[in-house]
Formats: structure tokens, sequence, C-alpha cells
């Protein structure tokens, strides 16, 4: 343990909470406060340190998320970047995700069902009102800690695009196939009529 890396000269990692596509979440004890938290360590955006316009944009995204003070949104302690990659310290939830919920008791009762969507909704206001955009809810972002209280997990979000910053236009007549026929394609509203995304997206 002596010679164990801590993160930032702070953060040292007790386990590995998940791993996504963006990176890995670790529990890790904060050595300065003495206390257990959530580590995001976000290596599919390493190198940072030697962009220094992608560095100010991930400082400019963890200050919009850090501005969030809800009871149903985790709780951004601190950020920064650990030889160039960057994290995210949040707050450690004593619960399960919503996706681990189901897939162990089965599909849930109605009401319990309203009470996460209400829950969920209220998150989404408060983030929205902060101006930012979760832009990846799914039920593996979404907590149920043992007491019962909804909290949504942070992303590395972003604000609302701005003018000129469209992706590639989609043909309106495209399809995707499958065995047995062809659908319209899917996907957002806003992104098959090529509008910005905004709260409601």
């Amino acid at each position: 343990m002596g010679n164990e890396v801590l993160i930032a000269d702070r953060y040292r990692r007790v386990g590995l909470l998940g791993r996504g596509g963006m990176g890995a979440v670790y529990e890790a004890e904060d050595t300065k406060l003495g206390r257990r938290v959530a580590v995001k360590v976000l290596s599919a955006i390493g190198g940072l340190s030697r962009d220094e316009t992608v560095l100010r944009r991930f400082v400019q995204e963890a200050r919009a998320l850090a501005r969030i003070d809800h009871p149903g949104v985790v709780t951004l302690y601190d950020e920064g970047v650990h030889d160039g990659v960057p994290f995210l310290v949040m707050q450690l939830l004593d619960g399960v995700d919503l996706a681990r919920l189901v897939r162990e008791t089965g599909p849930l009762p109605p009401d319990v069902v309203c009470c996460v969507a209400a829950g969920m909704a209220r998150a989404l206001g408060a983030a929205h009102e902060a101006g930012v955009l979760h832009r990846d809810v799914k039920p593996t972002n979404v907590g149920i800690t043992s007491g019962g209280r909804v909290v949504l997990a942070r992303r590395r979000g972003r604000g609302p695009r701005g003018p000129g910053r469209r992706g590639r236009r989609l043909r309106p007549h495209r399809v995707t196939t499958r065995p047995g026929g062809a659908r319209p394609r899917r996907g957002a509203p806003h992104r098959l009529h090529r509008r910005d995304a905004d709260a409601a997206a």
C-alpha cells in the first residue's frame, strides 16, 4: 500500500465499481478528508495535458456539473487530470443502480416505476436549470439508495449546442434493414430532424 500511486496525490483506489466505454469508476479513499468517494477515470479521452483546448473544455464542463445542487443528482466533489487522464470525484452512493435492481427482482410494481420516473424528472430538471444536458439517461446511470432515494449519476455532459456545431446530415429516406423487411431509421427526434439538442431531448 505504501508504494501505491494516489490519483492526484490524494485519492487511493479501494475497488472497481464499474467499467464502461469512457473509462472506469472506482471506490476510493480521500486521504485528505478521510472519506470514501467515487472516482471516475475518463481514460477514453486521455492525453488532455497535450491539448489545452480540450483541457479547457473539460474544466468548463466540470464546473457546469458542479453547479447542480439537488438531492437527486450525485454531488461532484472535485475534478482534475492525472498523468494526462481526466478524472471526476463524486459522492459515493450506498445502493444499486436501476438496471441491477430490475435484473435481480424482475419487473417493478407500477407505483415504484412512477416514483423512479418522477425522481429522474426532478433530477433532470435541476440539471437543465444549471444548463447541463445529461445525454446518457439509462438504467445503469440511475441509482436507488438504501433509503429509497432516486439519484441520477452524472455524465461528462454538455450544454446546448450552438450554431455551426451540427453533425452530419441524415438523408430523409434512409432506412435500417432487417430480415423480413425494413423500417425508418430510429433515433432521438432532434437527431432525426437535425435540430439542436435541448432539455426535452
